[in-house]
């Protein structure tokens, strides 16, 4: 059964909690693993051009100068929300503003449930830095 509006912003509302504390625990396999999917996905597009990131070891290579970046003032505004009409996929999409940057990036994420727990199985994420 697909979830209601309501029950997705709920779960969201959870994952980004929990997501903050592992940020800031600064323990990249901990914020990997409670995180992303085993056979995720990560496409960002940035000023290097596309790259695509496939499983949780690579996750963690593009992660990386995000976790240890300061992000305390990011802010993460959701546009649209969606769940499969069986409630194993959420799909979020919007935009973030990274840190004290006011620019804004765009994202969409699909998180699937595995073992009760909803993980980032396919996020793309448009990133371009403030120019200098």
């Amino acid at each position: 059964m697909a979830l209601s509006t309501e029950q997705i912003h709920e779960i969201l509302k959870e994952l980004e909690v929990s997501r903050a504390a592992d940020l800031k625990s600064k323990d990249l396999d901990r914020l990997v693993t409670n995180n992303y999917h085993p056979d995720g996905i990560m496409i960002m597009h940035g000023p290097d051009g596309v790259k695509t990131f496939y499983g949780r070891e690579a996750h963690k290579e593009a992660v990386r100068p995000f976790l240890f970046a300061d992000n305390t003032d990011s802010q993460l505004t959701t546009t649209y929300v969606e769940s499969s009409r069986d409630g194993e996929f959420i799909i979020r999409c919007g935009t973030y503003q990274f840190g004290s940057s006011t620019k804004e990036h765009k994202f969409e994420v699909i998180f699937r449930k595995l073992n009760g727990k909803y993980l980032i199985y396919h996020q793309d994420v448009h990133y371009c830095p403030d120019s200098p």
